[in-house]
């Protein structure tokens, strides 16, 4: 998945995506992203050579489709890097659980 262009929510049509390849062409942040089901985990794995930053319950999407991160704060994944995340479905969250770096 390409982050050219504006940071923002990623599309839509991820529903059946276990990894996603992300890169960009600048540091962006992902706010949010649809397709939650509980338990559902997604790595994302940092192919580009820019920080990919997972937004910590950014505002500009929908509170269903937003990420919490550890330590209440923005995670970034740097190039070469990946991390986890799972689908909270009792607090409609993506948790930011295994990071790696």
């Amino acid at each position: 998945y390409s982050l050219f262009g504006a940071s923002g929510i990623m599309a839509a049509g991820l529903a059946g995506a276990a990894i996603l390849f992300v890169s960009s062409n600048a540091t962006r942040i992902i706010n949010g992203m649809q397709g939650g089901a509980d338990g559902r985990v997604i790595w994302f794995a940092n192919i580009g050579s820019f920080v990919v930053r997972i937004g910590h319950q950014i505002g500009t999407s929908a509170a269903a489709n937003r990420f919490t991160c550890p330590n209440l704060v923005n995670y970034d994944i740097i190039n070469g890097g990946g991390v986890m995340v799972a689908y909270d479905g009792t607090n409609s969250r993506w948790r930011v659980v295994g990071p790696v770096a």
